[in-house]
C-alpha cells in the first residue's frame, strides 16, 4: 500500500484523505463485502493487532457492536443502490483496538474503483484525541449505553464492559434530567448537532466517587435513520 498512488487530490477527493499518512494513520483498502485487501503501517500501530491478522479479515472487527452488526447491510445498500451515506463524507466514529478497548477517530470514505460487488474502497482513520476532560460515551435512542471508552470508564470507576447495557439514565443523580435530554437528543436535526447546539450540564455518579458535573455535547453517530448519540 506504501507504493501505491491514490491520486486523491487530481479526483477532488477532501482535504482529509488526500493528507493521509500512512505511518500515523489507519489507510484500510476494503472489497465491496468488508474483506479487508490492504493496510498502512499505521493501522497496526492504531488497532494493535499485526498485519497478518486484519488482511483477508473482515473489517467489522475494528468496530465494537452494534456498528459491527451493521456494517454489512451499509457496504450492501451502497453496492446495490448507490446510496452514498457516508462516501467521500468525513465522521467521528468509534474504533475497538484489539484489547478491547473502544477509542474516537475521524472517518473518511471513498470508493478507489469498481461498480456493484466489484467495488473497492479506501478508508482513512485519523484517532482523536483524548484525555480526562473530553470523555465520551455511545448510547443508543432508548438510552442504553452501547460502548464507552477509557476516559469515561474511568472518571466513574467502572469497566468499559460493564457500562455496556447499561442505562445511561442510571447514572446521573438526576435520572429525569436525562431522560428529557435524551429526549431533546431524539428530537434534533442534523444540523443542531454540527453547529453544538444539543448540550446540557448533569451530574454523573461515580462507583466509589461523590456526584462528577459535567458539561454534555451529544453529536449524532450511526447514521440519520438508525441514530447513535455520542455523548
Amino acid at each position: 500500500i506504501m507504493n501505491m498512488d491514490f491520486d486523491l487530490a487530481s479526483k477532488k477527493k477532501s482535504d482529509f484523505l488526500v493528507s493521509m499518512d500512512m505511518h500515523e494513520d489507519a489507510v484500510i483498502i476494503i472489497d465491496a463485502v468488508g474483506t479487508i485487501l490492504m493496510i498502512s503501517q499505521g493501522t497496526t500501530a492504531m488497532f494493535g493487532y499485526t498485519k497478518i491478522e486484519l488482511e483477508n479479515a473482515n473489517v467489522s472487527m475494528l468496530m465494537p457492536q452494534p456498528f459491527s452488526q451493521r456494517h454489512p447491510s451499509y457496504l450492501q445498500r451502497y453496492t446495490s443502490t448507490g446510496d452514498p451515506h457516508i462516501i467521500d463524507k468525513v465522521q467521528e466514529v468509534v474504533a475497538l483496538h484489539k484489547d478491547k478497548f473502544v477509542f474516537p477517530t475521524e472517518l473518511g470514505v471513498t470508493q478507489l474503483s469498481g461498480t456493484g460487488s466489484d467495488c473497492v474502497f479506501l478508508g482513512v482513520m485519523k484517532a482523536l484525541p483524548v484525555s480526562m476532560e473530553n470523555v465520551r460515551v455511545w448510547v443508543a435512542p432508548n438510552g442504553v449505553v452501547l460502548c464507552a471508552d477509557q476516559q469515561f470508564s474511568g472518571l466513574l470507576g467502572y469497566p468499559s464492559e460493564a457500562l455496556v447495557g447499561m442505562s445511561i439514565f442510571s447514572l446521573l443523580e438526576n435520572p429525569a434530567v436525562g431522560e428529557a435530554f435524551n429526549e431533546q437528543c431524539k428530537s434534533a436535526t442534523p444540523e443542531d448537532f454540527a453547529e453544538h447546539r444539543v448540550t446540557t450540564t448533569a451530574r454523573f455518579v461515580g462507583k466509589y466517587l461523590p456526584p462528577v458535573p459535567c458539561s454534555i455535547m451529544v453529536k449524532l453517530g450511526g447514521t440519520q435513520t438508525e441514530r447513535i448519540f455520542v455523548w
